[in-house]
């Protein structure tokens, strides 16, 4: 389970932001910041992305999706030898890259 609650309130002490000036710059009431705080609401899309501009994290933070993730699910439906030439042209970025350091 996402635990975007304890994020979201500790992102919001880290900006020593209370519930109630936190919940203004959303546009929102404050009793919808504690709800999402305690876990029991999910924020909008909409409130989601003023979250993250507002506490200045991804969404991807916020909901737990890993890089591991997202390559999981793109590849999901790709074949072996599609999926070799990926790590194929990964390997090769990595190499540029570590010859562009040196």
């Amino acid at each position: 389970m996402i635990d975007m609650g304890n994020k979201i309130k500790d992102l919001r002490l880290k900006k020593s932001l209370t519930q109630k000036q936190l919940a203004k710059k959303l546009g929102i009431n404050e009793s919808g910041i504690s709800q999402y705080e305690k876990n029991l609401r999910l924020p909008s899309l909409e409130v989601l992305k003023n979250l993250c501009y507002t506490l200045d994290v991804s969404a991807d933070y916020l909901l737990d999706i890993s890089s591991k993730d997202k390559i999981k699910e793109l590849t999901n439906s790709l074949t072996s030898s599609q999926i070799d030439l990926i790590i194929t042209l990964a390997s090769e970025f990595q190499k540029a890259n570590l010859n562009a350091i040196e």
